[in-house]
């Protein structure tokens, strides 16, 4: 609150809130004196509020179709977009297998240090182990990551290119340790301990994908897990590309629950229903007013094989979680 106090007093111009919260926390950091900031750039990557930070170290993770109406809507565009996070002569980790060539493009003319998969780095997963390997080195039957795969190996090969000298046994720890909340989140009893509604048979599962990238690849653990049926409650903001979200999930989704979101860019369950079904003309869905709605019931319907996901946004995932808090 002070830092905003503060912000507030010496601005000589109008803010957004994520202006102004970038420039508190930036402010926090600083009085902090912290060893390592790790900032993740939101919308893009050159008009981010971020971007006044001039980096040691630049990380492109993956490039797929979003924020259109800001970035454009094709890789190339939004690629030029997100190397504005470039600066001259500092490393570059592309994790992006496909790299549009706008990115390369940058990169060459600030003559920045690349550091790309698949051409200096590269990794694999075999008989149940994760393997990475660069020129100079190499990492074999290393943990399976609890994150997403591409991620771990773009966060080892950024790891290798900070003067940090972190030792091999401490990444094969974290690759045990580290999860995102929301991300392919599978749900445990401890989760369930304070709720005092009827508990689910069923393997719940929270994901926070709302974009065709992270659909491809919840469609992907869902195929490794999947054993019954799959029921969805999903909804995602008006403004994403609902056909690119749920195409992926067509053939693996037995039942989709549409349900409204009550915040900014949300819409209405039926909104919702109406696009999936222009999409997907066979799928099986049906209409809730909110997550609150449907929960309960899909928590006594679903049998102890079967999967309950709530998926397609944010908002939706943190909506579920305060049903089962309240």
């Amino acid at each position: 609150i002070d830092s905003f106090a503060e912000i507030d007093q010496k601005k000589t111009a109008s803010l957004t809130y994520f202006e102004f919260s970038t420039l508190s926390a930036l402010k926090l950091f600083k009085e902090a004196n912290l060893d390592v900031v790790i900032l993740e750039v939101g919308l893009g990557g050159r008009l981010d509020a971020t971007n006044i930070v001039d980096p040691n170290l630049a990380v492109i993770t993956s490039i797929d179709i979003d924020h259109v109406a800001f970035l454009g809507d094709n890789r190339e565009d939004i690629g030029r977009e997100k190397a504005g996070i470039f600066r001259e002569n500092i490393p570059v980790i592309i994790g992006e297998p496909d790299c549009p060539q706008s990115i390369l493009a940058i990169a060459q003319e600030l003559n920045s240090q690349k550091f790309q998969r698949n051409v200096d780095w590269q990794y694999e997963v075999k008989d149940g182990a994760f393997y990475w390997q660069s020129q100079t080195q190499q990492f074999n039957t290393l943990p399976m990551p609890l994150i997403p795969i591409p991620n771990a190996g773009t966060a080892i090969a950024t790891l290798l290119r900070t003067p940090f000298n972190v030792s091999e046994q401490v990444i094969r720890e974290t690759l045990q340790e580290a999860q995102m909340t929301g991300r392919f989140q599978q749900l445990q009893a401890a989760d369930f301990a304070h709720f005092s509604g009827h508990k689910p048979k069923a393997q719940v599962i929270i994901d926070v994908g709302h974009n065709p990238h992270a659909a491809r690849y919840l469609a992907e653990r869902l195929q490794a897990v999947k054993k019954a049926k799959i029921f969805a409650i999903f909804s995602c903001l008006e403004d994403k590309e609902l056909s690119g979200i749920v195409q992926p999930l067509a053939g693996i989704i037995d039942e989709w629950h549409c349900v409204g979101l009550d915040c900014w860019r949300g819409q209405s369950g039926q909104a919702v229903y109406d696009k999936l079904v222009n999409c997907l003309p066979n799928a099986t869905a049906c209409v809730y007013e909110n997550v609150d709605a449907i929960a309960p019931m899909l928590f006594e319907q679903a049998e102890r094989k079967d999967i309950i996901l709530v998926f397609g946004s944010f908002h939706t995932v943190a909506d579920f979680v305060l049903y089962l808090e309240k």
